[in-house]
């Protein structure tokens, strides 16, 4: 599922400050913009969360293989079946699959610190409209994804 921090077609850049305060939006445009950033940063967030639990699952699991001889058998889940393999065919995979994870992770990162900074510039745009502040949704979108407490880890589907 690809992540994009602005969903219009008309170009790859979301709009900055000056190209909001340019367009001659009315109220329940910004409103509409500003709903359709609520949900894009909520999704994005959870993406974030969701990604971050991988790489600490994954984290976990390698620390548990650094304790274990690389002939040991381990088992592994392969598209909801568990495989018998040895810790040694295992772990280059899951570590290269966690550096995947990182280097998405951090692409969604960036691409959440660009949809605050859109949605900061909707949010002025509509301050400056209205005279007021812009409506916020009742969950705490805006926080910085990760910051919640974190779940206990599980094994990643390998079994050791």
């Amino acid at each position: 599922m690809a992540i994009s921090a602005s969903s219009s077609a008309d170009s790859d850049c979301p709009p900055t400050a000056a190209d909001i305060e340019a367009k001659k939006l009315s109220v329940p445009e910004v409103q509409q913009a500003l709903q359709r950033l609520e949900r894009e940063k909520l999704v994005l967030a959870n993406k974030i969360q969701e990604l971050q639990q991988d790489v600490s699952e994954h984290k976990l699991v390698l620390d548990a293989f650094a304790k274990v001889t690389a002939d040991r058998k381990c088992y592994r889940m392969v598209g909801g079946v568990l495989v018998e393999r040895s810790v040694a065919e295992v772990k280059p995979a899951l570590e290269d699959h966690k550096q995947k994870v990182e280097a998405t992770l951090e692409i969604l990162e960036k691409n959440f610190n660009v949809l605050l900074k859109t949605h900061s510039a909707y949010t002025e745009k509509y301050l400056q409209l209205t005279g007021q502040a812009a409506p916020t949704s009742s969950s705490d979108v805006g926080a910085t994804p990760g910051t919640a407490e974190k779940k206990s880890v599980g094994s990643a589907g390998i079994l050791v």
